[in-house]
């Protein structure tokens, strides 16, 4: 079977000279990125071998790119944790994993006290592979805090030559999270198999061939699936030009898209909102501009709208394509294409896979609503510590995902997270379809919608807003109830309306942890 490394060595030898990464003033041929691979894997061998697990905490960087694969081609397996994972955090991910290295970024031990994980530890410099005043920029904010005294993963010097070690389906590679940073979220362990199978599906997922395409622009962070498989093992597969981001940076990242004649854009919906502020993004030539996917959250129709239109305005033919996908599944599973749309579905199954609803242990008819199941070759090996949502149905696999939705036609209409449904007087009430005619109204920015105990009603709703800068909050206060009360049932209406910043996470998605929170204070 095909490994990462493997997937990445072929793209090297068709595409030696064309860029494969660029980060920070700094352009990297794919021919390079396979050399640097090489080169860091035959200095890791002195650490590491086959079958041992390696702690990653880089952020989408350079140094994520060269970690990933070089740990791949030894035959390690990769523990992936978020770049801002609290240090006691890291530590329990450490320990739990058995991993017998970890490489951590240094600024990530310039932003907190680390003391002893445990284990044998390399820091990242990722400012290694940036160029000039980037690099010097970076090393600035790195010398703050603690000095955490290890060798460098970069600069680390030859030991043996790695020799490039064989996967089977039954081997593991990478452990990913399944969200959150808490430490505390079940770990999903996937084979090799399932990003090269995703991967394949490229001609799939582009209205064009793949080159015609000259770079996708990838902020999303590695332990996030979306980011490791879609933005930067897509690119390495297809041998795409991979313009790489630590963090999102709306006027950079318009610079960037501009600059690099960017061909392919992937991120939530709050990425796509900033970029719409920027004048560069409004006022440039877009005509490379192809494909947009976003998911991870609810997308509101206007900021479709208003996206297409600049991407029109602007000489673009490309669209905002919504999907869904679950760690469970690497990352998406179903999505909108040129070829393949409905619209306010979140798309068709990718090649290979299968979506459908059931209810006590049986597939519903079409348009029926229930629970999303999933089934195919592009799933996970099972959670590290076992309790499988896998269930058989008309003797075939399925995967329960949590999720409520109903599929039409072959589309799949996502509706909400199970857990997340609010029970108002018995009656489901979906958050989604709150914050779906909420967004529709001028003035916001953000809406959360979560519950709050109830002792006559058991749940009643609370809604959070974020107004924009200037908005009348009485006013909105006012647009809101009369929205909800003209396109949704009278139990769908907040008892309580509280205006704050929204917290979001690390990758622009509404915290609704947090949101729980502030309801229990």
């Amino acid at each position: 079977m095909k490994s990462l490394y493997d997937a990445a060595w072929d793209t090297a030898q068709k595409y030696p000279d064309k860029d494969g990464l660029v980060f920070y003033g700094k352009r990297y041929s794919f021919s390079w990125v396979l050399k640097e691979i090489d080169r860091v894997a035959d200095s890791l061998t002195r650490f590491v071998k086959k079958g041992d697990v390696v702690t990653v905490c880089i952020p989408n960087s350079v140094s994520a790119a060269v970690a990933v694969y070089a740990f791949n081609k030894i035959g390690c397996v990769l523990n992936l944790v978020h770049p801002f994972i609290p240090p006691e955090n890291l530590k329990k991910s450490i320990a739990k994993t058995s991993s017998k290295l970890a490489v951590i970024y240094d600024l990530y031990f310039a932003k907190n006290q680390v003391d002893d994980l445990g284990v044998m530890v390399l820091k990242s410099a990722c400012g290694h592979y940036m160029g000039g005043l980037k690099k010097f920029g970076y090393s600035l904010m790195c010398k703050k805090g603690k000095y955490y005294k290890t060798e460098i993963f970069e600069r680390l010097k030859f030991y043996k030559k790695a020799e490039k070690a064989d996967f089977t389906d039954d081997d593991p590679a990478v452990y990913l999270p399944s969200g959150g940073t808490t430490g505390e979220a079940k770990i999903i362990v996937h084979n090799c198999s399932a990003f090269n199978r995703l991967c394949a599906n490229v001609g799939f997922f582009l209205s064009d061939d793949v080159d015609d395409y000259k770079a996708m622009y990838s902020v999303l962070p590695i332990f996030h699936g979306f980011g490791l498989c879609m933005n930067l093992h897509m690119c390495m597969y297809a041998g795409i030009t991979n313009v790489m981001a630590m963090s999102f940076n709306a006027k950079d990242a318009a610079n960037l898209i501009v600059r690099e004649k960017v061909g392919i854009l992937t991120g939530v919906p709050t990425m796509y909102t900033k970029l719409l502020r920027q004048e560069k993004f409004r006022n440039s030539d877009l005509s490379y501009l192809k494909e947009c996917f976003v998911g991870g959250d609810f997308v509101p129709p206007s900021l479709i709208e208003q996206f297409e239109e600049n991407l029109r305005k602007n000489g673009s033919g490309g669209k905002m394509y919504a999907g869904y996908g679950l760690t469970e599944t690497v990352t998406v599973c179903t999505v909108n294409t040129k070829r393949h749309f409905a619209k306010d579905s979140v798309g068709i199954a990718v090649p290979s896979m299968k979506i459908a609803v059931a209810k006590d242990g049986k597939l519903l008819p079409d348009g029926e609503e229930g629970e999303i199941f999933v089934s195919g070759p592009i799933m996970m090996m099972g959670y590290m510590d076992g309790g499988e949502n896998f269930v058989e149905i008309d003797g075939e696999r399925w995967l329960a995902t949590g999720d409520y939705g109903r599929v039409k036609d072959g589309f799949l209409y996502f509706m909400q997270r199970i857990k997340n449904i609010i029970k108002v007087s018995g009656i489901n009430i979906y958050p989604s379809e709150i914050e779906r005619a909420v967004m529709k109204i001028q003035g916001v920015r953000h809406a959360g919608a979560t519950a709050i105990a109830d002792a006559e009603k058991g749940q009643v709703v609370k809604l959070f807003v974020e107004a924009v800068e200037g908005a009348d909050e009485a006013e909105l206060r006012r647009k809101i109830v009369d929205a909800i009360k003209s396109e949704l049932i009278v139990y769908a209406v907040p008892k309580e309306i509280e205006f704050i910043k929204m917290p979001l996470s690390s990758v622009g998605k509404i915290d609704r942890k947090k949101l729980e929170d502030l309801c229990a204070n």
